[in-house]
């Protein structure tokens, strides 16, 4: 048999079996002892593709971050406390509690030392005495100033101070404290023109 008789049998015999079973899929539905359900064919929900479950897109919540540990003890208000009452006794709370600030604006520059007790005893700088009292109402200012100065800290604005962070320096004269940005050189001193947060 020649090539192109080959070719010419093969393609009869699919003509053929393709004609033959859709023949049967026609007389097997006419025919009652051939049940349709026997002859399964794909519905359209079959053959159609799925569609993709939907992926969540709410963004997770940021963890907040905790909020840094107060940096002062105990000891450091005590100490404080004396100084304030070495320097500023009997003078206007918002005075006394410029003392405070006066350390506190120190420690912020990071020239005088790293913590509140190395600012405040260090030598020749502030009035402190071992023995100074330590009263319930200056440990009470000293408290309340350095609630404010850690607020702020924390970037809080307009905390209540009563000295504005530049002021580095005083000295006494007349039972008065006079602040300055300048330990020597200084063109003037600080003029209490804050709002006084103790009334």
């Amino acid at each position: 048999m020649t090539r192109n008789k080959y070719r010419i049998v093969l393609t009869g015999l699919a003509v053929f079996l393709t004609v033959a079973g859709l023949a049967f899929v026609v007389l097997a539905q006419d025919d009652p002892a051939w049940p349709v359900e026997h002859i399964v064919l794909p519905t359209p929900e079959q053959t159609s593709t799925p569609e993709p479950i939907p992926v969540p897109t709410e963004t997770p919540e940021p963890t907040p971050k905790p909020t840094p540990k107060q940096p002062w003890t105990k000891a450091d208000v005590r100490i404080l406390a004396k100084i304030v009452y070495a320097e500023a006794n009997g003078q206007p709370v918002q005075e006394q509690a410029a003392v405070v600030w006066c350390v506190l604006n120190r420690l912020d520059t990071g020239l005088y030392g790293r913590t509140i007790r190395a600012v405040a005893m260090a030598p020749n700088q502030f009035a402190y005495r071992k023995d100074a009292p330590a009263r319930k109402a200056l440990i009470a200012l000293v408290e309340d100033v350095l609630e404010r100065w850690w607020r702020e800290r924390l970037g809080e604005t307009d905390v209540g101070r009563t000295l504005p962070p530049e002021y580095l320096y005083f000295a006494g004269r007349n039972g008065r404290n006079h602040f300055r940005t300048r330990w020597r050189g200084a063109k003037g001193y600080w003029n209490w023109s804050l709002p006084n947060p103790y009334g």
